[in-house]
């Protein structure tokens, strides 16, 4: 799923830049909503497919009989949806110019996945890695998603601001 979100956003990257930089933010929310939207969309789709097929095709790849890990398997698919969509929204992101924000949230995981894996695998063995990944993904994405809340909500008061400053230069001149 990262991977797929790096081919969606990649492409992207420079308008989202330029939207940025412009102070375009009508723009900017549409890309980027289309974006999440897509990634979301796709993230159910491919989830859907692993229920039915993710199972016999590494049954078939590996030779080996993966049935009692199905819903570990069906776990770390969640896990990775969640990590492509913060992927992508990590390079909206930098497109703000926000890595140090970046830099704590992955710090914080970092050390809840440290401490999470050791209590659950200890624990649960492979169940216990796969719930790692998925809350530690899940709680990135989530974080990753409300920072970009913040600093989308932060640009259109900015981009509000500057619009109604032209319009304000504007109307004072329209009495000559």
């Amino acid at each position: 799923m990262s991977l797929l979100g790096q081919y969606i956003i990649q492409p992207c990257l420079t308008t989202i830049s330029d939207n940025v930089k412009s102070m375009n933010y009508t723009a900017l929310k549409k890309i980027v909503g289309f974006i999440l939207l897509g990634m979301v969309g796709i993230g159910v789709f491919a989830f859907i497919v692993a229920v039915f097929l993710e199972v016999p095709v590494l049954e078939l790849v590996f030779g080996l009989s993966l049935k009692k890990y199905k819903s570990d398997i069906l776990i770390i698919m969640i896990g990775s949806i969640m990590y492509g969509l913060e992927t992508v929204v990590s390079y909206i992101l930098i497109s703000f110019r926000k890595t140090g924000i970046q830099a704590l949230l992955f710090s914080i995981v970092s050390l809840v996945a440290v401490i999470l894996s050791y209590n659950l695998v200890s624990s649960y063995g492979i169940r216990g890695a796969s719930l790692t990944y998925i809350i530690t993904m899940t709680a990135l994405a989530i974080m990753f998603v409300a920072v970009l809340c913040i600093y989308m909500r932060k640009f259109k008061l900015e981009w509000s601001k500057i619009k109604e400053e032209k319009n304000e230069g504007f109307n004072n001149c329209s009495g000559l």
